[in-house]
């Protein structure tokens, strides 16, 4: 049951981490086209 848990951790943690890239890729870009926009 442990080792379930730990592999569940470890795939949200790695989903969390790829959303979190995801928005910094969508702040950024909606940054440039705000500056495009200018």
């Amino acid at each position: 049951m442990n080792e379930n848990l730990a592999n569940a951790h470890a795939v949200i943690t790695i989903r969390y981490n790829l959303v979190k890239q995801n928005v910094n890729i969508a702040e950024d870009a909606g940054m440039g086209w705000e500056k495009a926009e200018a």
